[in-house]
């Protein structure tokens, strides 16, 4: 066989002990390892040395696994922040969109009403037309306020968060 089967079932045979093997490789390996006596070999040898490695009771140090915690409680914030910003960025789209959507009925309403008659349902469109930008510009004084701290996040306003409602 080609070696370079051999290294796939050397990459599947760790992905098996770790326990990370898909179904479809694991059919693929266990075909392999039936005709290959090297690699049920080599296997064996893994799986007992994993086995080893596995019974060992290993105790950390105090201020390693507080280390720990504290790196995943940062992580874990990183993680809501950068949730927020995206729920935060959704609704102003969605905010946008509505609001966009009427000014432009609106704004043909209005042109229509007038009855695109000469230049005046044209002045009118351009001096309704910019309406659009409103929310925008909202939404940059909301982020810049949050940057800054004047203003709370999203999560503290409304008690509401991607895993679910906090308010009790």
């Amino acid at each position: 066989m080609s070696e370079n089967v051999h290294a796939r079932a050397r990459q599947l045979m760790l992905d098996a002990a770790m326990g990370a093997l898909p179904v479809s490789d694991s059919v693929w390996l266990t075909r392999h390892l039936a005709g290959c006596a090297d690699c049920r070999k080599e296997q064996d040898g893994l799986i007992s040395t994993v086995a080893v490695f596995r019974s060992a009771n290993v105790s950390a140090p105090p201020f390693l696994a507080a280390r720990t915690r504290a790196g995943v409680r940062s992580h874990a914030a990183q993680l809501q922040k950068s949730r927020e910003k995206k729920l935060i960025v959704l609704l102003a789209l969605g905010f946008d969109f509505v609001w966009t959507t009427l000014i432009v009925g609106m704004t043909m309403g209005v042109a229509s009403w007038v009855g695109y008659q000469g230049s005046l349902s044209w002045l009118v469109i351009g001096m309704v037309s910019w309406l659009w930008l409103l929310p925008a510009i909202g939404m940059m004084v909301l982020v810049s306020l949050r940057k800054s701290g004047l203003v709370p996040g999203l999560a503290a306003w409304t008690g509401l968060t991607l895993e679910g409602d906090t308010r009790g």
